[in-house]
């Protein structure tokens, strides 16, 4: 059996690169994954670009924030984390598609 990873991504005004760092880890080789995303009160075209994942996926875990500081809110979800392991992103990271796979090896 797999093991869980709770995959962590908060942006703040990620806007240019967050749409490409969730395609990437969606499309990872390993897909046991919690997916949680945390808007640290972006102004830009951030939280209508994660909207958009939400409503073509509502399991995504996608939480709007006051402005807390990404490192803050970083640590506050890996409190929360179900996971075996943690894997912690930010908004403009350009994984390899097995780059959970490799890191898990």
């Amino acid at each position: 059996s797999q093991l869980t990873v709770r995959l962590i991504l908060a942006v703040h005004n990620g806007q240019r690169f967050v749409g490409q760092a969730i395609e990437i880890i969606l499309n990872q080789t390993y897909d046991d994954l919690e997916f949680i995303i945390v808007d640290d009160a972006s102004t830009d075209g951030t939280p209508a670009i994660l909207e958009l994942f939400q409503k073509s996926d509502p399991e995504y875990d996608i939480a709007k924030q006051p402005e807390y500081g990404t490192i803050r809110l970083q640590k506050r979800a890996i409190q929360k984390a179900q996971g075996h392991y943690i894997a912690v992103i930010d908004a403009d990271d350009l994984s390899l598609p097995n780059r959970l796979e490799t890191q898990l090896a």
